[in-house]
């Protein structure tokens, strides 16, 4: 076995052993490309006051996270608030305390709450462009609440209705065949590690899929 497999392996078994470490770099890594790629447009689309609403959420999290001890239990309440206004508010406000409460309930490590709150987006807002990103947290969150059948659901959702637009469907492939590997069924994961290598030429998962199908056989 080449070095290079030994790599891809190891990566691999981080992605399941670390998946609590991998959500959490991943949600605040979607939260800044979100807000500069996409919410300046969105915002000039918006009455004022659902866009204050919205950046409220945004900069109570923010507040909230990087607090000291001693003001931490108020800038926590301060985001609840501003999270209730949201979902008191319209389409764009309403998307955003929900994903944002996703994020609060991930640094909390209570997974199921997040799974919900991200599947609800997903759920009542399938055009919005947070929907596959929420559709992969969900499943993340899923699973790292050991609900691995959840966690399958919201993957095939994502590959199944976002494939050609979401950049989160190549990494979701690559877990359904992972969460089937696990499962003992490795015709099943070979047939999600080739449909990655198939529609995924240029992604990173698709030279680790095939070092997965390397060492099924």
């Amino acid at each position: 076995m080449s070095d290079k497999m030994n790599l891809a392996d190891r990566l691999a078994v981080f992605l399941t052993e670390r998946r609590a470490l991998v959500i959490a770099a991943l949600v605040v890594v979607v939260t800044i490309i979100v807000a500069a790629a996409v919410w300046g447009p969105i915002r000039s689309g918006m009455d004022d006051r659902n866009a204050q609403v919205a950046e409220d959420i945004d900069q109570s999290f923010s507040d909230w996270l990087y607090a000291g001890d001693d003001e931490k239990a108020a800038k926590e309440e301060e985001f609840l608030a501003n999270v209730q206004k949201g979902l008191d508010g319209r389409e764009y406000s309403v998307q955003r305390a929900l994903f944002m409460r996703g994020q609060y309930y991930i640094n909390q490590e209570k997974w199921a709450e997040a799974s919900a709150d991200f599947a609800s987006l997903a759920d009542s807002y399938p055009k919005s462009y947070l929907a596959p990103v929420a559709l992969f947290n969900a499943a993340s969150t899923s699973e790292t609440a050991g609900d691995s059948a959840k966690a399958v659901e919201f993957y095939t959702r994502l590959v199944d209705n976002y494939a050609d637009k979401a950049g989160e469907a190549a990494e979701a492939l690559f877990n359904l065949a992972r969460l089937a590997e696990e499962e003992g069924n490795k015709d099943k994961a070979k047939e999600f590690y080739n449909q990655l290598i198939a529609d995924y030429d240029a992604s990173d998962w698709k030279n680790i899929a095939k070092t997965r199908i390397l060492l099924m056989n």
